[in-house]
């Protein structure tokens, strides 16, 4: 989920544990992990609830014993629960990969070992993750939730539960929020329309709060409807692979994206996959000392590695390896570009479609500057300075998640020190320019693009009241120089005030223009729409995405704003026809989809903008209702103008791809001087 998102839900707890044994079991090892009290406290706090209270909706239907197990070449597991309300089976935390701790720590991932003994999916840790809500400037609790201006009943709701939020990552204790909750989830409260019971919201929460976040957290979980397991299908089904969101420094599968959704909308015809990946310095190192030991970017062979296994074996679950679509949204968007662009375009990314929303990720190509200054502040902050990887990959866990969390506080505010980086390798320059120059795989069949219609607002500090300030800002996150500065400035006169030149610069360098790109480069292939329900904020069409009654978390906000679960239903009937037809549209004449649209007689056709180089393209805006309109927030002015001035500050570094380097109004004399030779300290590539 996006960052956002996951601060109103709990996100991230600052003590886990590390080595690969179950929670409940003891070890001698004290130096190698950090316990924490979640998975106890949880426990005794469900232990004391009335049985009325009790987890429902994730109890197995079935006795253990009932529940299929599926057999792959290294292990054997079972699924962990039937749930019969939507007859789907879950199989929860199968290892995709080995443990990357001890000397793995820093290392790509690597084949998961033989264990015969069949797995229930209890033991899953979720990534190490950090939790810096202070590097948001500007949180929007009512526009996560859909909310617009006018939310007066709401209100009450909101100001009560404000206080608790922010310590709900620190701490992991989730009572007083629960107990907050309490009168307004009884009959006749304003969220008793919520149909899952506390003990329900309890375990939601635990699975959002992580309960014991840790390194070995390479797992993935399938969701399969009953029907395919029954094999009452006549041939494979479609895959839906999901990338979760989250500043690339937090998130996790569980919590939240589950496939009860989709599954629902496709009346059993899809198949959910989603998977952990490593965040923050756990998996985006970057810099030369990085490059060095091949540890940057670690998170994208970890999702690589989650697609590969979902091409060797979800044939055994009943899944089409042939018709894989991934989807993600925020860091998981962003991650989909560079899967696209990975080495330039040479390397099959697993799938066929794409479903990419609000698709993020702060600028990173200064390998010599900023990337290698931020691996050295975390390399200081580990105690580790001047010593690297030797000292970095056997140091306590309680160390490195304090160095990562220390880098990452440290970074200016709406960034977060950690992210995709170019490397001259997965990512040899950044993906806009490699679109630019056809660097890219074009084997995609099609895909939807999207993004809100107010991405930017929670990003925008307001402390930032002058151009002085906006200047020292924008130095911070961006490596510069007198040319692209005077270009900068010239394109910040076309805004009259400060926080709309600071809008401009979140918006155009890091969020929607990726949308252009994208859409430029697949002229003709892809179906552009913009979600502005409520504030249009960013992380918001998050809810409609994963609306289910089965899924605790998207049903308690479906009670808190009765409109996400019919434009839920209107979305996920555009993505399922996407996924299991290959086009959003294919079945608007249908009458499941007139069923599924609250709005109006038929679904309006999602359009493919038929000129991609226009000035603006047409999108289709979901909100509380349909309609089209001219998408401002990927305009050519705006967007042409960052893809020339990234292009223009890669090649004056001297950070272009040989032979692949941005064409500009700046001539530099070698753009690509310092790809593969590092930049000693006054060189230029003028």
């Amino acid at each position: 989920m996006s960052f956002l998102f996951r601060s109103f839900l709990a996100v991230s707890v600052v003590s886990s544990f590390v080595t690969a044994i179950p929670l409940n079991r003891s070890t001698s090892d004290a130096s190698s992990k950090i316990f924490t009290p979640v998975p106890e406290y949880l426990q005794q706090y469900l232990d004391q609830l009335h049985d009325s209270e009790q987890p429902v909706l994730a109890r197995n239907a079935l006795p253990q014993a009932d529940l299929p197990v599926v057999d792959l070449p290294y292990g054997r597991y079972r699924a962990n629960r039937y749930v019969k309300e939507n007859d789907v089976y879950v199989f929860k935390n199968i290892r995709f990969a080995a443990p990357p701790v001890g000397p793995l720590r820093f290392v790509k991932p690597q084949r998961p070992g033989l264990n015969r003994t069949v797995s229930d999916g209890s033991y899953g840790p979720q990534c190490m993750q950090s939790f810096q809500v202070q590097q948001i400037p500007a949180i929007d609790l009512a526009g996560l939730l859909n909310l617009g201006d006018s939310f007066s009943i709401l209100l009450p709701i909101l100001n009560a539960i404000a206080p608790y939020i922010p310590d709900l990552g620190k701490t992991g204790s989730v009572d007083s929020l629960v107990d907050t909750l309490r009168p307004y989830l009884a009959p006749g409260g304003p969220l008793s329309g919520y149909h899952g019971t506390i003990g329900d919201l309890i375990e939601a929460l635990a699975g959002v709060l992580g309960a014991g976040q840790a390194e070995d957290c390479l797992f993935l979980d399938v969701y399969v409807p009953g029907r395919v397991i029954r094999r009452e299908n006549q041939r494979p089904v479609p895959v839906m692979h999901w990338i979760y969101g989250g500043a690339y420094i937090l998130g996790s599968k569980d919590g939240l994206y589950d496939g009860y959704g989709m599954i629902e909308a496709s009346k059993g015809e899809l198949i959910f996959v989603a998977g952990n990946y490593r965040m923050g310095a756990y998996g985006f190192l970057a810099g030369r000392s990085a490059e060095k030991e091949k540890a940057t970017n670690l998170a994208f062979y970890d999702q690589r590695a989650s697609l590969e296994w979902t091409q060797a074996f979800i044939g055994k679950f009943g899944g089409d390896p042939g018709q894989v679509t991934v989807a993600g949204e925020s860091a998981g968007g962003g991650s989909i570009m560079h899967h696209i662009t990975a080495f330039g375009g040479k390397q099959d990314p697993l799938f066929r479609k794409a479903i990419i929303q609000s698709p993020a990720f702060v600028p990173s190509f200064d390998r010599d500057g900023t990337q290698e200054e931020t691996f050295k502040l975390f390399e200081r902050n580990a105690g580790c300075t001047g010593r690297g990887f030797q000292c970095l990959r056997y140091a306590n866990n309680t160390i490195i998640k304090l160095a990562n969390d220390a880098t990452i506080a440290a970074a200016p505010a709406g960034s977060f020190a950690f992210g995709p980086a170019a490397d001259g390798v997965w990512v040899r320059q950044l993906p806009n320019l490699e679109l630019y120059t056809g660097n890219y795989w074009k084997g995609l069949e099609s895909m939807i693009l999207s993004h809100t219609s107010n991405e930017s607002s929670m990003f925008v500090d307001p402390n930032i009241k002058t151009q002085q300030e906006l200047d020292i800002w924008q130095k911070k996150l961006l490596p510069t120089d007198p040319r692209i500065q005077t270009k900068l400035q010239a394109h910040f006169s076309l805004f009259p005030t400060v926080p709309k030149r600071l809008a401009d610069l979140v918006l155009g360098a890091a969020f929607t223009c990726n949308v252009r790109y994208l859409t430029q480069s697949f002229a003709g292939k892809t179906w552009n729409m913009q979600y502005s329900k409520g504030k249009g904020t960013h992380g918001s069409d998050i809810l409609s995405t994963f609306y289910s009654k089965q899924s605790p978390l998207t049903d308690l906000v479906g009670a808190i704003n009765s409109d996400i679960p019919p434009i839920a239903k209107v979305l996920q009937a555009y993505f399922v026809s996407f996924i299991v037809k290959g086009d959003p549209n294919e079945g608007t004449q249908q009458s499941l989809l007139q069923q599924l649209n609250p709005f109006s007689t038929k679904l309006l056709p999602m359009p493919r903008p038929p000129n991609a180089m226009a000035s603006s393209v047409d999108v289709l805006d979901i909100s509380s209702s349909e309609k089209y309109t001219l998408d401002a927030a990927t305009s050519s002015q705006q967007c042409d103008f960052w893809n020339d001035g990234l292009g223009i500050i890669t090649n004056i570094l001297g950070y272009a791809v040989p032979g692949a380097a941005r064409g500009s109004s700046v001539y530099v004399a070698n753009p690509s001087a310092f790809y593969n030779t590092p930049r000693k300290p006054g060189q230029t590539a003028r």
